[in-house]
């Protein structure tokens, strides 16, 4: 809300105040109330209730209608766009014309047509409206994410070329590389700068793209690995449908398929049915159905699945760690310790898999010294001393009453990154059994503060309720 509008409040109140007093009539209780609310509620900022309370005034006696004008004004200050397009009507027809920006009322339609009035602001407007600017982007990003970014190509362009949007035209070099890969080329080139994080993949992209690979449907499903690699799961989905639209036989791009409308909240249990079918020798097609039913909780059908994938293909260590996950979760603790042990030596000296048998290990306490202190250190050697992966060596120091080494390699992990919850939440969970109660409260403190919502938020607040009374 603006300033001045804080500044003003208490005035306007005074005057409809003044009226109420001057007035022959005896003032009724109800309006009073309203009055009081309105003040209590402009002065904690609650800007709803506020609006909710002048519509009440203005509602009572017509000569107190102008408390609309201030509501009106109060709301497009707080872009409160919802309480403007239900009650700007009435406020019209009571007090004439509040007076509401040219900005606002565009605003006002765009949230019911915008897809419309971002095409005439872009197109032909003299408007000067950062706010709506704002809002059309806000809207081009949130049709990458939910719906079909080609409906949106020709905005984006238009938007682009008046506001230069890094993020954007990010989003569009790879939607682009979705559906017209052969148009994606100049804008990827235009944001592969030095220091983009997603460098890998775009030049990944431009790799497949500029292949000889004459085959349309193979070449859009290479895009879509890459993207299902990138966990861009939306525009992956949209590679492998272009692909099974040139070929609907191709069972690779299929299983793919279904996995990637799982992955971007779609179900895809369809198609990797269909998949599973037309090729049941597919352990891909099998395993991304376990993922299926894993995610579905069919737990038991899951096991069955990712067991038939396995016999497909024994060295797959991915596949052998979701049965892994599938064991664990059954409570079946042997076999999940004999299936991630595996993972872990068949997987190709990917620290994943030993951060997994790390996990498993801590989470469980099982064989600590032996398991988990071993894995921990493989996973933190493969995977080049990442905070994550030294956050658990310390954690598993910890478990093993080695104090003084887990705390160096906990703070080690701070220092690479401060914003790391895990690291600050095993120091404090350290400080508390070396009996520093304050050092273990500060540390607790800061995990509770870095995961906002998350699981170390909540770790860390339990914690902190058994050391503070």
């Amino acid at each position: 809300m603006p300033d001045p509008l804080r500044t003003r409040w208490p005035h306007i109140l005074i005057a409809l105040i003044l009226l109420i007093i001057l007035s022959p009539t005896p003032t009724p209780k109800p309006l009073m109330d309203a009055i009081e609310g309105a003040t209590m509620s402009l002065q904690s900022h609650d800007i709803p209730a506020a609006l909710s309370y002048l519509g009440t005034i203005a509602e009572f006696e017509p000569a107190l209608v102008n408390s609309y004008n201030f509501a009106v004004e109060l709301a497009e200050g707080d872009r409160n766009y919802d309480w403007l397009r239900e009650n700007l009507p009435r406020a019209e027809e009571l007090t004439g014309a509040p007076s509401i920006s040219s900005c606002t009322r565009w605003l006002l339609e765009f949230q019911t047509e915008p897809k419309k009035i971002a095409l005439d602001y872009l197109t032909g407007s003299e408007l000067n409206c950062p706010i709506l600017l704002e809002e059309i982007e806000a809207y081009l990003v949130d049709q990458f994410d939910h719906a079909d970014p080609e409906d949106v190509y020709p905005l984006i362009e238009m938007l682009i070329q008046i506001d230069e949007n890094p993020e954007l035209e990010l989003r569009y070099a790879l939607a682009l590389a979705a559906t017209e890969p052969e148009l994606a080329l100049p804008w990827i080139e235009k944001v592969d700068v030095p220091g983009n994080p997603q460098s890998h993949l775009l030049d990944s992209l431009v790799v497949i793209i500029t292949s000889p690979e004459t085959d349309s449907s193979i070449k859009s499903a290479q895009i879509g690995r890459k993207f299902a690699e990138s966990n861009y799961w939306e525009l992956a989905r949209i590679s492998f449908a272009k692909a099974l639209d040139i070929e609907p036989e191709y069972t690779e791009a299929r299983a793919y398929y279904g996995l990637s409308l799982d992955m971007s909240g779609k179900d895809g249990g369809k198609e990797l049915e269909r998949a599973i079918e037309t090729a049941p020798e597919s352990a891909m097609a099998h395993a991304f159905m376990g993922i299926h039913l894993k995610n579905n909780g069919e737990l038991e059908e899951a096991r069955e699945t990712f067991e038939s994938a396995i016999e497909l293909e024994p060295d797959n260590a991915g596949t052998i760690a979701e049965l892994a996950s599938i064991y664990e979760r059954l409570g079946e603790i042997e076999s999940a310790k004999s299936a991630y042990v595996l993972a872990a030596e068949i997987g190709d000296n990917n620290p994943v898999f030993w951060a997994l048998l790390v996990d498993f290990s801590l989470t469980h306490e099982l064989e600590v010294d032996t398991l988990g202190i071993p894995a921990a250190r493989n996973a933190v050697v493969l995977g080049g001393g990442s905070p994550d992966d030294l956050a658990a060596l310390g954690y598993a120091h910890l478990l093993d009453d080695d104090f003084v080494l887990a705390e160096r390699i906990l703070r080690y992990a701070i220092v690479k990154d401060p914003s790391l919850a895990a690291a600050y939440y095993y120091l404090g969970l350290l400080k508390n059994l070396q009996g520093d109660t304050q050092g273990s409260i500060l540390s607790l403190k800061q995990a509770a503060l870095l995961d906002p919502g998350g699981p170390y938020e909540d770790l860390a607040n339990r914690t902190l309720e058994k050391l503070t009374p």
